[in-house]
């Protein structure tokens, strides 16, 4: 039988969802294989509890890892033991930590969408720390994901995947598009929810909610006047009548209160980037493009506020628009270049899921699991252990 248990000495792509694809290079994530198409998760995570249930019965010892600061270099007796924890027989037993081990290591940040940095930091720490316990539970919490998630893939659809910083669009079960994103920071979290995506808009303008005003932009207004006017914002009044930022008093707004509608012009600057991808009833949530690209090099990436910024937005627009009157992709490009504002309706709505899995199985019939950055495993274990 193929053993299913999760090997971290090796790197095992995922298959379903995966945190760089190997064609970027330069990102934080560089190497990995692009994912195959979908597998049966059910039946495989089935099969992956089975044999954790079987390993519960005949465990290795647990450890924990208590210091953070374990790098190239160091000589510990810990560092054996985290060796041992990887199962890999090429790195020997030594206490060193030497380049074979900071490979591992790095492959296993990557395994499990963390800074790839090859430090034993806390992050990784606990990672390495959890047990067969942790991850059977973890397995079961997951089944019960999946099986919500499988019977909705069988039309055109994209699942958005918070813990992994990867969205995909799916076709009769099958993988068409994959992208990595950027999703909210755990004290600005990105809902979890379903949704249908209805139109898509090219060179949007970016209306500001209030909470990121008072949040992130009311400081930077005070401190320095031309702050809105060289980021290219227009204010208006509850009017709708256009203001100079200049003649208003911005020490006197009020938090909570904001009497001004503020508005960032189309463009290369906008914070929607240039195509936003309208989501039914979520408000100021949407999918979008990005002017800060760079920040796609970075694992883990969880920098908005909410809204899920896409490495790939042209190609997912054209895919979603592909039954609609579009004429070409080039047409498509020179209306992006050319700076107009145009909306496109998408004939049927599609559907759009916010998913939070954290174990699958890949291709090879490894188990596979990320970091849970909202702690939402956490979370649910600890209800599911109080019952």
């Amino acid at each position: 039988m193929m053993n299913r248990m999760f090997s971290f000495g090796r790197f095992l792509t995922p298959i379903f969802f995966c945190c760089m694809t190997a064609t970027r290079l330069g990102s934080a994530n560089e190497g990995i294989s692009p994912p195959s198409p979908l597998v049966p998760q059910i039946q495989a995570l089935e099969g992956l509890l089975e044999d954790y249930e079987k390993e519960a019965k005949n465990p290795y010892p647990e450890w924990t890892c208590t210091q953070y600061a374990f790098k190239k270099g160091d000589s510990d007796p810990i560092v054996r033991t985290v060796k041992k924890q990887l199962k890999d027989p090429d790195l020997g037993t030594s206490f060193d930590f030497d380049d074979d081990l900071e490979q591992a290591i790095i492959r296993f940040q990557k395994q499990h969408f963390l800074k790839p940095d090859g430090v034993i930091g806390k992050a990784t720490c606990r990672a390495l720390n959890m047990t067969v316990t942790d991850r059977i539970r973890k397995i079961k919490l997951n089944l019960k994901r999946w099986k919500k998630l499988s019977p909705l893939l069988n039309g055109r659809c994209v699942i958005v995947n918070v813990p992994t910083y990867h969205a995909e669009a799916m076709e009769g079960g099958q993988s068409i598009l994959k992208q990595d994103i950027i999703v909210g920071m755990k004290s600005r979290a990105t809902p979890l929810f379903s949704t249908t995506l209805t139109r898509v808009v090219l060179n949007p303008a970016w209306y500001m909610p209030d909470s990121i005003f008072f949040k992130d932009k009311l400081k930077k207004i005070q401190k320095d006047p031309n702050y809105l006017t060289r980021n290219f914002y227009v204010v208006a009044d509850q009017d709708g009548e256009l203001v100079s930022p200049h003649t208003v008093d911005w020490d006197q707004i009020s938090d909570g209160y904001l009497p001004y509608r503020i508005r960032q012009l189309p463009g290369s600057h906008n914070a929607l980037g240039r195509i936003k991808f309208h989501l039914e009833g979520t408000q100021a949530i949407y999918m979008h493009d990005t002017p800060q690209k760079e920040l796609f090099q970075k694992c883990p990436r969880a920098f908005s506020s909410g809204c899920i910024r896409l490495s790939k937005p042209l190609d997912l627009a054209l895919w979603a628009l592909s039954k609609t009157d579009l004429k070409s992709a080039k047409e498509f490009e020179e209306t992006i270049e050319g700076g107009q504002t145009k909306t496109y309706g998408l004939e049927k709505p599609l559907p759009v899921y916010f998913t939070y899995i954290t174990v699958w199985v890949d291709e090879n019939g490894q188990g596979l699991f990320s970091d849970d950055p909202y702690d939402l495993d956490e979370k649910e274990m600890r209800q599911e252990r109080g019952k």
